[in-house]
């Protein structure tokens, strides 16, 4: 007997769903796999399974929300990239990510 599911659309940033998908990959589950688990917590938990605060240390692109904000943050990163001693291509970044080559 099939189990019943219900389906949920959501929209999420191309390149949050491409890395994700690869690092699950990795683990070996599913989007679907991992949404079921945490949902599930939430249930179990009657919380959000995952510290919520804002931390210091929290990534500066995570703070990103304009676009003029993002071509500031690229341009710093690129800066910063060329001003290293250890300095890598996009193409590098997107391998040691595991993000496919965009055409």
């Amino acid at each position: 007997m099939a189990i019943a599911t219900a389906d949920i659309h959501v929209k999420v940033d191309p390149m949050v769903k491409e890395c994700s998908e690869s690092v699950l990959e990795q683990i070996g589950i599913s989007m679907s796999d991992l949404i079921n688990m945490t949902l599930r917590r939430v249930i179990y938990e009657r919380n959000i399974p995952f510290d919520t605060k804002v931390d210091e240390k929290m990534p500066a692109c995570m703070s990103i929300k304009t676009e003029d904000e993002l071509l500031r943050f690229l341009d710093k990163a690129v800066e910063t990239n060329e001003n290293s001693e250890e300095s890598y291509s996009a193409a590098e970044i997107r391998k040691n990510l595991g993000i496919a080559e965009t055409a």
